[in-house]
């Protein structure tokens, strides 16, 4: 699993690096596909990728790679929170909706003339890191790249939706997990979202179980325990902290909620991952 060192803003990575289990990552990643196949599941939506195929990724993503060929390769460039934000500076706030709808370009000749030449630009660049303009020359690429990447999708895709759905469920669906992502440390509850969304607990499990096939509850399970498990892994907060954090009454009503859900206390999945 990638793991952006401390005070590091760019790493160029091989999709080896991605475990084959659901990650939850914490930060922005551009996937460049160079042979064979495989497919990505990101949140909850599933991607085919084969060579020249391009996908962005951002922070609070779960990731997964499933019938993976034996020729598969891919490059990966992955950057920090940090270094997204300052990118995102003046890029309109749909640019980013519009990309976290449809991830993926496989076109030829943008693929060549565009995607190609980032690379190799943030290859030098990360190469002469000892720049002291380096992390503003990285986001002005990425402004770059985001911007042309959104143009070529509401270009070339612009009526991008899922034909089983409405727009007013996707939307929704969008909302529940923009509202989860900024407040999984506030409540476990679904009323509790379903109430920040104006509509009953019934509801939006109809939405989210026509979307993923699981129950609210469980889609707030996961994610809670995929943020909770990169904490474990990264941090050296203790359990106590953990459990005021994530609203638990206290440590043990936490050890048992992720136990539950993992087979492992918190202790023991943090010495596990060292």
């Amino acid at each position: 699993m990638i793991d952006i060192e401390k005070g590091a803003s760019i790493g160029f990575y091989t999709m080896e690096d991605f475990a084959d289990s659901p990650q939850l990552i914490d930060y922005g990643a551009i996937l460049f596909c160079r042979g064979g196949s495989a497919e990505l599941h990101v949140s909850f939506d599933s991607w085919h990728i084969q060579q020249g195929c391009v996908i962005t990724l951002f922070p609070n993503d779960i990731i997964r790679l499933s019938h993976v060929s034996s020729d598969f390769k891919a490059e990966v460039v992955a950057y920090s929170a940090d270094i997204l934000r300052e990118a995102s500076l003046q890029i309109e706030e749909s640019i980013y909706h519009a990309m976290r709808s449809d991830r993926m370009v496989k076109n030829e000749i943008v693929v060549k003339e565009v995607v190609d030449s980032v690379f190799r630009l943030l290859r030098f660049y990360y190469s002469e890191g000892d720049s002291k303009f380096f992390n503003t020359i990285i986001a002005l690429q990425l402004k770059t790249f985001f911007i042309g990447f959104n143009n070529f999708v509401k270009r070339e895709k612009p009526a991008i939706a899922f034909k089983e759905q409405t727009q007013r469920t996707n939307e929704l669906f969008n909302r529940f997990m923009e509202l989860l992502e900024n407040n999984y440390k506030e409540s476990h509850e679904v009323s509790y979202y379903a109430n920040l969304l104006c509509i009953s607990p019934k509801y939006l499990g109809i939405i989210v179980g026509r979307r993923t096939g699981h129950s609210t509850k469980t889609i707030i399970s996961e994610y809670i325990i995929l943020q909770i498990k990169l904490l474990l892994r990264t941090s050296h907060i203790t359990i106590k902290q953990l459990a005021a954090d994530f609203h638990f009454s206290d440590v043990s009503f936490f050890t048992r909620y992720f136990k539950s859900h993992t087979g492992m206390t918190p202790q023991q999945y943090r010495k596990a991952q060292k």
